[in-house]
């Protein structure tokens, strides 16, 4: 989101692997790589790279707030001589499985370039550089998610390179989004057959929201007059980074029967750990059926005798 490419990897370096399962993820990312003549920056599966010899880095884990900074300490050992040289760091995806990985929008940096000069005086003290990891400030509600620092001592990350790593973690601050319930048309005649609700967002989630819903009878009564959904169909599901769920069909029973004008019943949106809040709306069914004629015998004329019509006669009132 604020990522700057003039702070990107290097050209032939990948600083993110794809999303998804992260044994998919990994195979697929090198298959890229391989594929484009590229090696990967950082790769959760590559060998066990050795340490940089006289370098160092702290803290090994750390976390804060999303919208804060974490700072890591790289030290060089001193105690002889040193010759000016170069580090190189980039940001990936924590290998741990049972973490929620951030992705580049989460950082407004994501590699970068240490600088550590010569030194030839005595006494020769150790050398500090700090990366300060800048963490965007979003407005999704998200899990707590998770990366992983490298320092390497080449650009890119290959089999005779030397690394070593840290992790971080990003807390979100934001507060779970409302919901409303979201209707087709809350006035259906019954010849609609079908009455269709929605759940929105009042802003994006960083994570999937699942909404149960449920009916009760008011005037209308089920299922004389509508049919609730059934147990596979009662839930509204609204995907992460989204605002809107797919519709859930609510069948309205069609008869022949002459009734009240209107007859309502209502449809509750449930909790969950996503959202904030419960929603209530109200269907009021529109009754499409005539009134009934009424039949009586003819004036005069008594049922049954010669003149009538089936013996009976129409007459409306």
């Amino acid at each position: 989101m604020r990522y700057q490419p003039t702070h990107a990897a290097p050209r032939d370096s990948v600083p993110f692997v794809l999303r998804g399962p992260k044994s998919l993820r990994t195979a697929l990312a090198a298959a890229v790589a391989g594929a484009i003549g590229l090696t990967p920056a950082f790769m959760l599966t590559s060998p066990a790279q050795a340490a940089i010899a006289g370098y160092s880095i702290s803290p090994s884990s750390i976390q804060t707030s999303e919208g804060r900074n974490l700072v890591y300490t790289v030290t060089r050992t001193g105690g002889s001589a040193l010759l000016a040289d170069t580090l190189y760091w980039s940001i990936g995806e924590d290998s741990d499985d049972d973490t929620v990985d951030a992705d580049e929008d989460d950082f407004d940096e994501v590699s970068g370039v240490l600088e550590f000069p010569a030194d030839d005086t005595t006494p020769f003290p150790n050398q500090t550089a700090r990366i300060t990891v800048a963490l965007t400030d979003d407005s999704l509600f998200e899990d707590t998610e998770s990366f992983e620092l490298t320092i390497s001592d080449t650009a890119t990350i290959g089999q005779n390179s030397h690394t070593d790593s840290v992790t971080g973690g990003i807390v979100d601050n934001d507060e779970a989004p409302g919901y409303r319930l979201v209707f087709d048309d809350a006035t259906p005649d019954e010849s609609a057959e079908t009455v269709l609700v929605s759940a929105e967002l009042l802003a994006p989630s960083g994570k999937e929201v699942t909404i149960p819903i449920s009916t009760k009878d008011g005037t209308a009564i089920e299922p004389r007059d509508y049919e609730e959904p059934d147990s596979s169909n009662d839930e509204l599901t609204i995907p992460a980074g989204s605002t809107e769920s797919a519709p859930v069909e609510i069948a309205i029973v069609d008869d022949e029967t002459y009734e009240d004008k209107e007859q309502s019943f209502t449809v509750s949106g449930g909790s969950d750990p996503s959202v904030t809040g419960t929603q209530t709306g109200t269907v009021t069914i529109q009754d499409d059926d005539a009134q009934p004629e009424l039949s009586q015998p003819m004036q005069g004329v008594k049922a049954g005798e010669p003149g009538t019509d089936d013996d009976r006669v129409e007459a409306t009132t």
